[in-house]
């Protein structure tokens, strides 16, 4: 009796323990800045998607050992449309064959039916939008093109840890003196200044490297530079990156 008793107890306080370790756990990983878990266990957990589900480890970057580790062999970039928002196939395909570039991975991707236009789209709305998405045997990479206040100069951003958005009609906006098809040109640039942030990279204050910030804002109607590829030091960042 008293064995099963002791039993009893060092069960329960494994279950103490293991529950106190998933609460600190769960609140350490909303919580983006310097701490134990950030520091030193994020990127393990964050390289398995049930991991990342439990967690809540859904912030740029946390899917980067998706695109960049060897769990998947391919990727496939999922586009999303509003009615009269969608990017050209050229472009689609420029885009995903940088994509291909910088992570060594096959790359295609696939045009999704297009959705209701809505003049306005809440960055909530789209994590919802994305949360309900399947599961995929390729590692996938969801592209939201959408619209948002006119007025707005962010073009373009992330959303949770493997999907992006491109404001299109605020890009139209923003140069308003240009046609269709150079605003077109830059589109993949944009989505691969946001890829960067989903393969854990930072913006940069270097002059001709994408992710510096000021690709993706504009100036006076006009975009301030259009940069194809990663620069050099942000390639190696890249290749050096902790998986």
């Amino acid at each position: 009796m008293r064995i099963i008793k002791l039993l009893v107890v060092i069960a329960l306080v494994f279950v103490i323990i293991v529950s106190f370790g998933f609460v600190y756990f769960k609140v350490s990983a909303q919580n983006t800045g310097s701490n134990y878990f950030n520091n030193n266990l994020r990127h393990k957990f964050a390289r398995y998607p049930i991991a990342r589900q439990i967690l809540g480890l859904h912030f740029d970057g946390d899917a980067k050992a998706d695109y960049l580790a060897n769990r998947y062999q391919n990727i496939t970039i999922k586009i999303i449309s509003m009615n009269g928002l969608g990017i050209s196939e050229e472009t689609a395909k420029v885009f995903s064959k940088r994509v291909e570039n910088v992570t060594g991975k096959k790359t295609k991707y696939l045009f999704y039916p297009s959705i209701a236009y809505k003049p306005l789209v809440g960055m909530e709305e789209l994590r919802k939008s994305l949360g309900a998405m399947g599961s995929s045997r390729d590692a996938a990479l969801y592209v939201f093109v959408v619209s948002q206040d006119a007025d707005s100069e962010i073009l373009g951003s992330t959303v949770l840890e493997n999907g992006m958005v491109l404001f299109k009609n605020s890009l139209a906006n923003n140069m308003r003196m240009d046609s269709e098809k150079n605003i077109d040109s830059y589109v993949a640039s944009l989505l691969l200044h946001e890829f960067g942030h989903q393969i854990g990279l930072g913006h940069n204050l270097a002059s001709g490297c994408l992710m510096n910030e000021k690709t993706e804002f504009s100036d006076g109607g006009r975009l301030l530079e259009k940069i194809d590829d990663f620069c050099e030091f942000e390639k190696k960042q890249v290749k050096n990156s902790v998986l």
